[in-house]
């Protein structure tokens, strides 16, 4: 999933690199605006850098329900349903003061929690 980078002003701002793109596969990374050809910023990458796995992808999650679905790249719920009884498990990547939701949105045309139908856990 590629989202819009927004204004970040005294934040440390994480980027991960598409697919199996690691850093040892880039020479340079850059933020920049295709649309008015500005250059936000540039690095370039040393020669094996320092730099610890992903954890995702050496300590990849696996669920023991039947049913699993990825709502989103760090997003994932699995479920069972035996007789009357359903069981959820959802599993995600998320800091200390997060949740994570998924359901039904309040409105037809937009996220909305307003209204919804939602499972939450933290």
């Amino acid at each position: 999933y590629l989202e819009p980078l927004r204004l970040y002003s005294k934040e440390t701002v994480t980027l991960e690199l598409p697919g199996e793109l690691t850093i040892f596969d880039i020479d340079w990374l850059s933020v920049y605006n295709v649309e008015t050809k500005e250059n936000y910023g540039s690095v370039i990458v040393p020669d094996n850098p320092n730099v610890p796995p992903s954890l995702v992808k050496i300590i990849p999650h696996k669920s023991s329900l039947p049913n699993c679905l990825q709502l989103h790249k760090d997003f994932q719920v699995s479920w069972e349903i035996f007789g009357p009884q359903i069981t959820i498990q959802l599993v995600g990547q998320v800091g200390e003061d997060h949740y994570l939701a998924f359901g039904l949105s309040g409105a037809p045309d937009k996220t909305q929690m307003l209204g919804s139908d939602v499972a939450i856990a933290y």
